[in-house]
């Protein structure tokens, strides 16, 4: 009989760093999934897609450096990864690539938001 895989192993498979996010949380494993849903419904991800398509690189720069932040505390590396290629791009207050990113980084969240 097979054995169906766990939240976390399928987390893991999306590029989870889940033992990193369960040790932050001091193995709360409560805590950690109802931190990720809130994560993923955070007003933020629209208002950064409003800002990177209204051309507001400084906004859109406040609200990918939060999510980055997030990300990374959360274990979402590959999240991580690109809100920092993103917030580079900010950061020199150009756009290009930026709503790419954006959208690779809204896949990325719904791969993982249907786990939840």
């Amino acid at each position: 009989m097979l054995r169906e895989k766990s939240l976390w192993e399928m987390l893991e498979e999306r590029g989870v760093n889940v033992k990193r996010a369960l040790l932050i949380m001091k193995g709360n494993e409560e805590a950690y999934k109802r931190f990720l849903a809130e994560f993923f419904e955070d007003p933020d991800f629209v208002r950064l897609g409003e800002a990177i398509r209204a051309k507001e690189t400084q906004n859109a720069f406040t609200y990918a450096h939060g999510l980055k932040g997030m990300a990374a505390n959360l274990g979402l590396d590959r999240i991580y990864e690109m809100l920092d290629m993103l917030v580079e791009i900010l950061r020199s207050d150009k756009l290009e690539g930026a709503q790419e990113i954006y959208d690779t980084v809204m896949q990325k969240c719904d791969r993982i938001a249907g786990l939840l």
